[in-house]
Protein backbone atom coordinates (compact mmCIF):
# COMPACT_ATOMS: atom_id res chain seq x y z
CA UNK A 1 0.00 0.00 0.00
CA UNK A 2 2.88 2.07 -0.15
CA UNK A 3 2.67 2.15 -3.91
CA UNK A 4 1.30 5.27 -5.22
CA UNK A 5 -1.10 4.93 -7.94
CA UNK A 6 -1.51 7.70 -10.31
CA UNK A 7 -4.66 9.45 -9.87
CA UNK A 8 -6.64 9.63 -12.92
CA UNK A 9 -8.30 12.83 -13.68
CA UNK A 10 -10.39 11.41 -16.29
CA UNK A 11 -7.70 11.01 -18.87
CA UNK A 12 -5.91 8.00 -20.06
CA UNK A 13 -2.52 9.77 -20.52
CA UNK A 14 0.12 9.19 -17.95
CA UNK A 15 1.20 12.16 -15.98
CA UNK A 16 4.52 13.80 -17.31
CA UNK A 17 6.61 16.12 -15.27
CA UNK A 18 6.31 19.72 -16.39
CA UNK A 19 8.98 20.99 -18.83
CA UNK A 20 11.05 23.77 -17.45
CA UNK A 21 11.31 26.26 -20.29
CA UNK A 22 13.97 28.37 -18.57
CA UNK A 23 16.24 25.35 -18.28
CA UNK A 24 15.93 24.58 -22.01
CA UNK A 25 16.69 28.18 -22.95
CA UNK A 26 19.72 28.17 -20.63
CA UNK A 27 21.08 24.92 -22.15
CA UNK A 28 20.60 26.23 -25.70
CA UNK A 29 22.27 29.53 -24.75
CA UNK A 30 25.13 27.63 -23.14
CA UNK A 31 25.53 25.54 -26.30
CA UNK A 32 25.54 28.61 -28.53
CA UNK A 33 28.03 30.35 -26.26
CA UNK A 34 30.32 27.30 -26.34
CA UNK A 35 30.08 27.09 -30.13
CA UNK A 36 30.83 30.82 -30.46
CA UNK A 37 33.78 30.46 -28.06
CA UNK A 38 35.27 27.64 -30.13
CA UNK A 39 34.69 29.54 -33.38
CA UNK A 40 36.30 32.69 -31.98
CA UNK A 41 39.20 30.63 -30.65
CA UNK A 42 39.80 29.12 -34.12
CA UNK A 43 39.69 32.56 -35.74
CA UNK A 44 42.22 33.85 -33.20
CA UNK A 45 44.52 30.90 -33.90
CA UNK A 46 44.29 31.57 -37.64
CA UNK A 47 45.04 35.25 -37.08
CA UNK A 48 48.05 34.35 -34.90
CA UNK A 49 49.39 31.99 -37.57
CA UNK A 50 48.93 34.62 -40.29
CA UNK A 51 50.68 37.21 -38.13
CA UNK A 52 53.53 34.79 -37.42
CA UNK A 53 53.91 34.11 -41.16
CA UNK A 54 53.96 37.85 -41.91
CA UNK A 55 56.55 38.43 -39.21
CA UNK A 56 58.67 35.61 -40.61
CA UNK A 57 58.36 37.09 -44.12
CA UNK A 58 59.20 40.54 -42.78
CA UNK A 59 62.16 39.06 -40.93
CA UNK A 60 63.34 37.42 -44.14
CA UNK A 61 62.85 40.67 -46.03
CA UNK A 62 64.75 42.52 -43.33
CA UNK A 63 67.60 40.02 -43.59
CA UNK A 64 67.64 40.40 -47.37
CA UNK A 65 67.67 44.19 -47.05
CA UNK A 66 70.48 44.01 -44.49
CA UNK A 67 72.48 41.78 -46.84
CA UNK A 68 71.92 44.20 -49.71
CA UNK A 69 72.94 47.14 -47.52
CA UNK A 70 76.12 45.33 -46.48
CA UNK A 71 76.91 44.54 -50.11
CA UNK A 72 76.33 48.18 -51.07
CA UNK A 73 78.64 49.32 -48.27
CA UNK A 74 81.32 46.85 -49.37
CA UNK A 75 80.98 48.05 -52.97
CA UNK A 76 81.22 51.65 -51.81
CA UNK A 77 84.41 50.89 -49.86
CA UNK A 78 85.91 49.14 -52.90
CA UNK A 79 84.99 52.03 -55.19
CA UNK A 80 86.41 54.56 -52.74
CA UNK A 81 89.68 52.63 -52.67
CA UNK A 82 89.77 52.51 -56.46
CA UNK A 83 88.96 56.22 -56.64
CA UNK A 84 91.78 57.01 -54.23
CA UNK A 85 94.15 54.95 -56.38
CA UNK A 86 93.02 56.74 -59.56
CA UNK A 87 93.38 60.13 -57.86
CA UNK A 88 96.89 59.21 -56.76
CA UNK A 89 97.76 58.19 -60.32
CA UNK A 90 96.26 61.41 -61.72
CA UNK A 91 98.28 63.47 -59.24
CA UNK A 92 101.41 61.52 -60.14
CA UNK A 93 100.71 62.05 -63.84
CA UNK A 94 100.13 65.77 -63.26
CA UNK A 95 103.49 65.97 -61.49
CA UNK A 96 105.18 64.13 -64.32
CA UNK A 97 103.49 66.43 -66.84
CA UNK A 98 104.70 69.50 -64.99
CA UNK A 99 108.24 68.09 -64.86
CA UNK A 100 108.20 67.19 -68.55
CA UNK A 101 106.72 70.56 -69.47
CA UNK A 102 109.49 72.31 -67.55
CA UNK A 103 112.11 70.14 -69.22
CA UNK A 104 110.60 70.86 -72.63
CA UNK A 105 110.53 74.60 -71.96
CA UNK A 106 114.15 74.45 -70.86
CA UNK A 107 115.08 72.44 -73.94
CA UNK A 108 113.29 74.77 -76.34
CA UNK A 109 114.80 77.77 -74.60
CA UNK A 110 118.28 76.20 -74.91
CA UNK A 111 117.63 75.32 -78.55
CA UNK A 112 116.37 78.82 -79.33
CA UNK A 113 119.38 80.29 -77.55
CA UNK A 114 121.71 77.94 -79.42
CA UNK A 115 120.11 78.80 -82.77
CA UNK A 116 120.25 82.52 -82.00
CA UNK A 117 123.90 82.30 -81.03
CA UNK A 118 124.66 80.28 -84.17
CA UNK A 119 123.00 82.93 -86.33
CA UNK A 120 124.79 85.73 -84.49
CA UNK A 121 128.10 83.92 -84.86
CA UNK A 122 127.52 83.42 -88.57
CA UNK A 123 126.54 87.03 -89.04
CA UNK A 124 129.45 88.33 -87.01
CA UNK A 125 132.02 86.04 -88.58
CA UNK A 126 134.60 88.07 -90.55
CA UNK A 127 135.25 85.07 -92.75
CA UNK A 128 131.73 85.18 -94.05
CA UNK A 129 131.58 85.63 -97.79
CA UNK A 130 128.32 87.53 -97.55
CA UNK A 131 128.04 91.19 -96.97
CA UNK A 132 125.14 92.22 -94.74
CA UNK A 133 122.96 95.27 -95.27
CA UNK A 134 122.14 97.69 -92.44
CA UNK A 135 118.34 97.04 -92.15
CA UNK A 136 117.04 93.88 -90.54
CA UNK A 137 114.56 93.12 -93.36
CA UNK A 138 117.31 93.35 -95.93
CA UNK A 139 119.58 91.23 -93.72
CA UNK A 140 116.91 88.58 -93.50
CA UNK A 141 116.42 88.47 -97.30
CA UNK A 142 120.15 88.38 -97.82
CA UNK A 143 120.62 85.72 -95.15
CA UNK A 144 117.95 83.51 -96.81
CA UNK A 145 119.69 83.84 -100.15
CA UNK A 146 123.23 83.55 -98.80
CA UNK A 147 125.12 80.35 -99.44
CA UNK A 148 127.66 80.81 -96.70
CA UNK A 149 128.10 77.83 -94.32
CA UNK A 150 124.81 78.34 -92.44
CA UNK A 151 122.92 75.64 -94.27
CA UNK A 152 125.44 72.95 -93.58
CA UNK A 153 125.45 73.47 -89.80
CA UNK A 154 123.43 71.01 -87.79
CA UNK A 155 120.85 71.96 -85.21
CA UNK A 156 120.62 69.64 -82.20
CA UNK A 157 117.25 68.01 -81.74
Amino acid sequence: MSEATPVENGSSKPNKPPVNLALIVAVVALGLTGWQYLDTRQQLNKAQQALAERLADAGGSTKALQNQAEQAQASTRELQAKLALVEARVNESAGQYATLSGMYQELTKDRSDWLLSEVEHTLASPASSCSWPATSAARYRRWKGCRCGCRTSTIPA
